[in-house]
């Protein structure tokens, strides 16, 4: 079996600084974007890039970004995301973007 442990650290403007210390016994860094809020796409980037992208104890980590809220009406598309975010940018490390399923009644539906 697969054991993970998946830590949600939060991302207020406070608490960014600390990610970092997270990243020593990482093998994977999970990033959840509202893909529905648009107006927020930019902080999103800028957080993105300067507390994981260009931090040099996350360095060489495989990113997975997770485009949430994608069963809401005026979602960016996974491929509008990754442009928004500048992910074609990232070349330390290996990286994906997933649409986040929506979950109806206990059973996973993909979204689209």
């Amino acid at each position: 079996g697969i054991y993970l442990t998946i830590l949600d650290v939060g991302c207020g403007d406070k608490i960014r600084h600390e990610w970092k210390r997270y990243f020593l016994d990482a093998s994977g860094i999970l990033f959840v974007v509202d893909s529905s809020d648009i107006k927020r796409l930019h902080s999103a980037k800028v957080a993105l890039h300067r507390y994981i992208v260009n931090c040099k104890e996350a360095r060489g980590i495989p990113l997975g970004v997770i485009a949430n809220k994608q069963d809401l009406p005026n979602t960016l598309t996974p491929k509008d995301l990754a442009s928004g975010l500048e992910l074609c940018l990232i070349e330390d490390r290996q990286w994906f973007i997933h649409e986040r399923m929506k979950i109806l009644r206990g059973k996973s539906k993909p979204c689209g």
